[in-house]
């Protein structure tokens, strides 16, 4: 239970990563870079790179590593996400994606698979070097390097494009689609590794409530059924909610539910929560009954708000200085980009 001390604690922690956030955003889009570069460089401001160390007490009373108020924003931070992928969603034309979809299939793979194929030889050339621990599994762990170097990184491709405002163009549906694409991969690929690295006696709900099998059928029906007979029953609810309904409320509270409902769907069938919003929106977005001024009070307050949040909260958890070491690092980006930008090339 939150005690008086701990909502307190937690609104000036909140209070404190939204206004720097902002701040440094609208210092990233002067000079010339998404706002998503500034939000993220606020949370390295607010952790433990900078401001644990220079005023350490302040660090811990607003930015604690465990407790009511770490749980607080944790939870705060999932939500953020989930309801920026919402309008990220949104933001796609499905008519351009369905056009595009060769392009976006090949170009996913084909950027994913020579990253995910140098993350292998990496791990399995160096292990220990590369920070394999004396107890894991030599499959698992070069498969989860794999995916980690193959990901694309979803929801911040989707800022980014929404920042530089192409996610409704040709490219941007193309590149967005690729990337929805490679997650789904990475969030399949994932639970292979949790399964490939569980151990007896341990907790089962850690691993998921899915086997990989299940969570592939579970996901494969997801987003046939979303984007077909789910926007269907969208395009015909939209209407009757907003004729029968206090506008824009009506059409905001069908969004934010089915919204959640859909991510949580993805998060309990072992895929990430952010892909049930992303395809949520997609399927809310490509309805001709959503009004301008209802999408626009949707993408306005929740990408102002919310999505500085979470991106924030991505520099909370990054200690660039302790765990920085120039070698491995430049190897492990280097390789990844490389594999990248040759494999979407060809």
């Amino acid at each position: 239970m939150l005690t008086a001390h701990d909502i307190t604690m937690l609104l000036l922690a909140l209070g404190a990563l939204l206004a720097v956030a902002r701040a440094f955003g609208e210092i990233a889009r002067r000079l010339g870079q998404p706002s998503i570069v500034g939000e993220i460089a606020a949370g390295v401001l607010l952790g433990p790179t900078i401001l644990a160390r220079v005023a350490p007490g302040v660090s811990a009373a607003l930015f604690p590593a465990s407790g009511n108020v770490h749980l607080s924003l944790q939870a705060l931070t999932s939500l953020s996400i989930t309801l920026f992928m919402l309008v990220a969603g949104m933001e796609v034309d499905l008519k351009m994606v369905w056009k595009r979809r060769n392009a976006a299939l090949a170009i996913g793979l084909g950027g994913a698979i020579p990253a995910m194929l140098a993350g292998v030889a990496l791990a399995t050339l160096a292990p220990a070097w590369i920070g394999m621990g004396e107890h894991a599994q030599p499959a698992a762990f070069a498969l989860f390097l794999a995916t980690a170097l193959g990901l694309s990184g979803l929801a911040v491709i989707a800022k980014m494009l929404m920042d530089m405002q192409i996610s409704r163009t040709e490219i941007g549906a193309t590149i967005l689609a690729s990337a929805v694409v490679i997650d789904v991969l990475g969030c399949l690929l994932f639970a292979v590794v949790l399964a490939l690295s569980h151990t007896p006696g341990a907790d089962p709900s850690a691993h998921g409530s899915l086997n990989v099998w299940q969570t592939m059928l579970a996901a494969g029906i997801f987003v046939v059924g979303i984007l077909t007979l789910g926007r269907a029953a969208l395009n015909r609810a939209i209407p009757w909610v907003q004729a029968h309904t206090a506008w824009p409320g009506g059409v905001l509270g069908l969004a934010l539910v089915g919204c959640v409902l859909c991510a949580a769907f993805t998060e309990w069938a072992g895929v990430h929560a952010i892909v049930g919003a992303f395809m949520f929106g997609m399927a809310l977005g490509d309805s001709k009954h959503l009004r301008h001024s209802t999408r626009q009070t949707l993408e306005q307050f929740i990408s102002f708000i919310f999505a500085p949040l979470f991106f924030a909260s991505i520099g909370l958890k990054v200690n660039v200085i302790a765990n920085f070491e120039p070698l491995l690092v430049v190897l492990v980006f280097g390789l990844s980009c490389f594999g990248k930008v040759i494999g979407c090339g060809i």
